[in-house]
């Protein structure tokens, strides 16, 4: 079953007192090329109370193609709530196929501290400056020591190759183009990128871009389907046995026309009683039964669909 989203966290763990409230985000993408209208849910484990756990904003959005976005899952126990540890994890379900479509994001530790009693203890203060002031001496000093040197590799996957080209370049980086032929994707787009999304990307590096090239041909019919052939050039995608049915049309052609030499002079191409002009295309006048004709009309309308590549 193919993978719809990517759920992930930043923070497996998240602490919050009795009474109070914390918040821990997830990232959810949809790894698609169509727009998907999704359903967020929290689950609760073991001493979890899933009344506790709530969606900030609206828990049913739709994901444009590629897109990721924010989630945030709200954490309130109530005062009573006594001390203990359990998890949790945000799911993310397609609406339009939910028993198909799913993706369990990772588990989240929590960890609940009771409420102290009224004078069990006493805020400190005078640790809270201390601890605040050695933070605003220190964390200049770990920020120019431990900054990166340049950038992670952005996710350009679905992307055209020359938006991607120039998305990376921007960073600094040399991209080199790697052609992989495919048969179920359209050509031109970015299929995977090395290194992979969010690894270190120094200014200067080189960066390997696969872009997926069609292997044959634009007009390739999906698994299933063949070029119906009713003239030359007809490259509308159908199954087999309407192939076949139209092969045979073409052979009994002749003989499903009027005769010549007709008192009113009827045209060649006017078919007998019983038969209808077929239409595959506009001047197509093969004599055909209605059913045949509406076949026709049918997989016309369908042909965009039935082609391995779809922009």
């Amino acid at each position: 079953m193919a993978r719809f989203f990517d759920v992930t966290t930043t923070s497996d763990a998240v602490s919050v007192e009795a009474g109070k409230r914390a918040e821990t985000p997830f990232t959810v993408t949809n790894l698609t090329k169509t727009p998907v209208r999704t359903t967020l849910t929290t689950h609760a484990l073991d001493t979890c109370d899933a009344g506790w756990l709530s969606i900030a904003g609206e828990a049913e959005r739709t994901l444009g193609p590629g897109t990721t976005e924010q989630i945030t899952v709200v954490i309130e126990p109530p005062p009573t709530a006594a001390t203990a540890s359990c998890r949790f994890r945000l799911n993310c379900t397609s609406t339009n196929s939910p028993e198909e479509d799913f993706t369990e994001g990772p588990l989240v530790n929590l960890r609940i501290t009771a409420r102290p009693l009224n004078g069990e203890r006493r805020f400190p203060w005078i640790w809270l400056l201390v601890v605040l002031g050695v933070l605003a001496v220190a964390a200049p000093i770990a920020y120019l020591l431990l900054r990166p040197s340049g950038n992670v590799v952005p996710r350009v996957v679905g992307q055209p190759f020359e938006a991607a080209r120039s998305q990376l370049q921007a960073l600094g980086v040399t991209v080199q183009r790697v052609d992989k032929p495919i048969t179920d994707d359209c050509p031109g787009n970015v299929i995977a990128t090395a290194p992979p999304p969010g690894q270190p990307m120094p200014k200067g590096s080189a960066i390997s871009v696969t872009v997926g090239a069609l292997a044959s041909g634009p007009d390739t019919c999906k698994s299933g389907f063949v070029w119906r052939e009713a003239f030359p050039g007809d490259h509308i995608c159908v199954t087999p046995a309407v192939r076949a049915q139209t092969n045979i049309e073409n052979q009994q052609a002749p003989s499903r026309r009027m005769p010549l030499g007709l008192p009113f002079g009827g045209p060649p191409d006017l078919c007998a009683q019983g038969f209808v002009w077929r239409e595959a295309r506009q001047g197509d006048r093969v004599c055909v039964p209605g059913a045949s004709r509406d076949q026709a009309a049918d997989d016309n309308r369908q042909a965009a669909s039935r082609r391995s590549c779809q922009r």
